[in-house]
């Protein structure tokens, strides 16, 4: 394969990732002896394509995550054949990434394949070593997939070969018992109730009341809405405030926004933290400028960030909260509270559902502020235990009237 002209590959959103996947590919070089091309110049298609993502990664949270399984499986790539990556990919190689990352002992590896998947933790693109969950496996391949789909190339998933290794893997997991998936507990109205007790009036506290109550009381928010919720779409209105929710996993480009209402004590506690966040705005500010008249230095720029949730630690003060700093927030505010569970960034959605449910709210009531796209969809998160309560399990004792009729 030819080196890229000058200006070909198209400039990478995140630098650090191609220095990582150009030192990944170099040790596959040196590993195979392969210096007859150049493989650490990956092929400009391929970093186009992560451009993309990479410049599209605070739309949705699943950009981020097809951009980060993509990286990695270019990082395995150039490890494994030490070549250039580009499109198509062969069958043979998604297969040998399927077996690579399965979960068994007696499942043929790569003969570098240990090497390979520390060098792959070493460098960041892998988390820890050892196989991969069937569910993040299956969305690896996926995401390559479509990224075949992306560029017009002929996707190699309908191969038999690679097809025969995915249900090989999906058995594998299924006798470990793997399949169930691991789901957030759901915060109910008394668990809420634990969460803000918890919260003082320190700036810590105030901001992580909004924020709790925002992600609860809007509708259950996913968590990367809540680390996007955007200063210029919240609009004060009599008793309370209207946000604006115009990007969600199914709120696409050019649909029409929906109002998420803030009202009563989740509307109090929004107030409370925008004033507080105004008053450190300020202070920091005035810190700022006093420094920098103190050093005859140019006065330095107001902080200008739309994000109404912030980070208040080290070089992320003032910066937006991620999606996963949201969920850390709710996991600390449920162990100080005491809560025992596996808690998250979901549990608030997945709580304030299951409160509707028990409530009695109907589903389109429920679905007109989760945002869910389906009946279907809405159901999975349903923790009230309603097949067995349902009156359609026991009509032998007469008829009786539907939940929501």
């Amino acid at each position: 394969m030819q080196r890229d002209a000058p200006g070909a590959t198209a400039t990478l959103a995140d630098a650090q990732q191609r220095a990582a996947l150009q030192a990944l590919a170099k040790k596959g070089v040196d590993r195979h002896g392969r210096h007859d091309a150049r493989p650490f110049e990956l092929n400009s298609q391929a970093w186009a394509s992560i451009d993309a993502l990479l410049g599209e990664a605070d739309a949705q949270a699943t950009t981020r995550s097809y951009a980060a399984a993509r990286r990695q499986f270019m990082a395995w790539w150039v490890l494994t054949y030490a070549r250039p990556f580009a499109l198509p990919v062969p069958p043979e190689a998604i297969a040998q990434f399927i077996a690579d990352f399965t979960n068994d002992g007696d499942m043929p590896r790569s003969s570098d394949a240990t090497w390979v998947d520390q060098e792959l933790v070493s460098a960041g693109f892998k988390a820890k070593p050892g196989p991969i969950r069937y569910s993040t496996l299956k969305q690896r391949i996926a995401a390559v997939a479509s990224w075949h789909l992306a560029a017009e190339q002929i996707s190699p998933f309908a191969s038999p070969l690679v097809q025969r290794a995915l249900r090989a893997a999906r058995r594998i997991a299924a006798d470990k018992d793997e399949l169930k998936p691991t789901r957030r507990a759901g915060l109910s109205r008394k668990d809420m109730r634990a969460l803000l007790d918890s919260c003082d009036n320190t700036d810590l506290g105030v901001r992580d009341r909004a924020l709790l109550l925002f992600a609860w009381g809007t509708g259950g928010r996913r968590p990367s809405e809540v680390a996007e919720a955007d200063n210029r779409q919240l609009h004060a209105v009599p008793g309370g405030y209207i946000y604006r929710l115009r990007k969600s996993k199914t709120i696409k480009p050019g649909m029409p926004h929906r109002e998420m209402p803030l009202a009563g004590e989740v509307a109090e506690a929004m107030t409370a933290w925008l004033e507080r966040r105004r008053q450190i705005d300020e202070a920091a500010y005035a810190t700022a400028v006093a420094k920098a008249k103190g050093a005859g230095q140019a006065l330095p720029d107001r902080l200008d960030s739309p994000a109404i949730f912030r980070a208040f630690r080290g070089s992320s003060a003032g910066r937006g909260l991620t999606a996963r700093a949201v969920g850390d927030v709710i996991a600390k505010r449920c162990a100080i509270a005491g809560l025992e569970g596996n808690y998250g960034g979901h549990s608030a959605r997945r709580g304030w559902v299951t409160q509707a449910w028990s409530d009695g709210l109907k589903p389109s009531e429920i679905m007109e502020l989760s945002t869910h796209g389906s009946i279907t969809a809405l159901l999975v998160y349903d923790e009230t235990g309603r097949v067995i309560t349902s009156p359609a399990a026991d009509l032998l004792k007469g008829p009786v009237k539907g939940s929501f009729r």
